[in-house]
């Protein structure tokens, strides 16, 4: 259960990382 938990935390995380914004907006800004 606490391993989930630290799971569904680390994705969050990730979701907020510098990386995956630049992949964001490298994706939004594609033509």
């Amino acid at each position: 259960m606490k391993r989930s938990l630290f799971l569904k935390m680390e994705k969050k995380w990730d979701a907020f990382s510098p990386e995956h914004e630049r992949n964001l907006v490298s994706a939004a800004t594609r033509p």
